[in-house]
């Protein structure tokens, strides 16, 4: 009958053909066994890791397709390779037209601003949160902030780039609206404090001329205690002016200021 090789003794063996295979090699039973076993438990695993690679590449579709932020993937030449249904509602290229052509998203003038972003990512750099200006497909200009990374093979080689894109326009419009509101207000904020400085300063020249005029010795005194006060009110005004925080004044500095100021005009009140 032959020797029975081990390669025809394991396919028997998974055939069904065990009578057979005891008859023609009893004593090489156990080790074509035993690697019949490690072959079935090799294909187990093999089509375990197959069913779990599938699976993450589902779960990964699946993320990428419902992301509400934009997607989009590049060959080493800039064309792109993934462009998911967020990028389509962001800038209106629909998938077929974006896919295998040059980023259309790019306007010209920011070509060279663009490509030094790309030479970066493809030399293994990635980006988080670059804030930048590009175009929709009907020309509207949209402020985006992009992160990007480089996509690698197996060896580790950089093959392409991934970018993440999250429409960024309704939050700079707010920015500028804040921007031009605050600038109004400190312009206001400034045309008030020198109304209000140069009033202050009118009546205290009035109240001391009056009381230069005066040889009353209870109405000069009051008179001083009219500066006084409105000297303190004058230095309030300014702190609140010059105060990076208009709830608060702090006190210690607010004093020693007053206590000086007032010394001062004391001292030139009695000069005089």
């Amino acid at each position: 009958t032959g020797t029975m090789g081990e390669e025809i003794a394991v396919e028997s063996l998974k055939c069904g053909a065990t009578d057979y295979v005891l008859k023609q090699n009893l004593a090489r039973l156990i080790p074509v066994a035993q690697r019949a076993l490690q072959e079935a438990e090799e294909h187990k695993k093999l089509k375990q890791a197959q069913e779990a690679l599938r699976e993450t590449n589902e779960r990964l579709q699946t993320m990428i397709q419902t992301s509400p932020l934009a997607i989009i993937a590049l060959d080493l030449e800039g064309n792109v390779t993934l462009w998911n249904p967020a990028a389509e509602q962001m800038f209106g290229w629909q998938e077929y037209e974006a896919i295998g052509r040059f980023l259309p998203l790019v306007p010209e003038e920011k070509r060279d601003e663009y490509r030094i972003l790309r030479e970066r990512v493809l030399q293994g750099e990635s980006l988080t949160s670059i804030e930048a200006l590009r175009r929709k497909k009907d020309g509207t200009p949209i402020d985006i902030s992009v992160s990007s990374a480089p996509l690698r093979d197996a060896q580790g080689r950089v093959t392409g780039i991934m970018s993440v894109v999250a429409d960024i326009t309704a939050r700079k419009e707010i920015e500028a609206r804040i921007k031009d509101a605050l600038a109004e207000k400190e312009t206001l904020l400034r045309e008030l404090y020198h109304r209000t400085k140069n009033n202050m300063q009118v009546i205290r020249s009035m109240l001391l001329l009056r009381a230069a005029s005066c040889q009353n010795a209870e109405i000069n005194a009051f008179v001083e205690e009219i500066d006084q006060k409105i000297l303190s009110m004058a230095l309030v005004h300014q702190k609140l002016y010059q105060s990076q925080d208009l709830s608060r004044i702090y006190l210690n500095e607010y004093v020693e200021e007053l206590v000086a100021l007032l010394s001062q005009n004391s001292a030139t009140a009695s000069h005089n």
